[in-house]
């Protein structure tokens, strides 16, 4: 058996920015230095790919 942690969160959806980056933060709170950089690195590539394909969307669309 593997031990799971939960965290449970409420976020305002009309501060999406604020919440986002304080939810990232808790996260990133929650494991060790070392490991820190790997996990903001992979969040940076979603949002990037994110990002990049809202530029798309948006470029094909005219």
């Amino acid at each position: 058996m593997k031990a799971t942690h939960q965290v449970v969160i409420t976020a305002d959806i009309s501060r999406p920015v604020e919440e986002i980056s304080e939810i990232i933060s808790l996260f990133i709170g929650m494991h060790p230095a070392e490991k820190q950089q790997e996990i903001l690195q992979a969040v940076d590539q979603s949002v990037g790919e994110a990002l990049a394909g809202l530029v798309s969307d948006t470029a094909s669309d005219k």
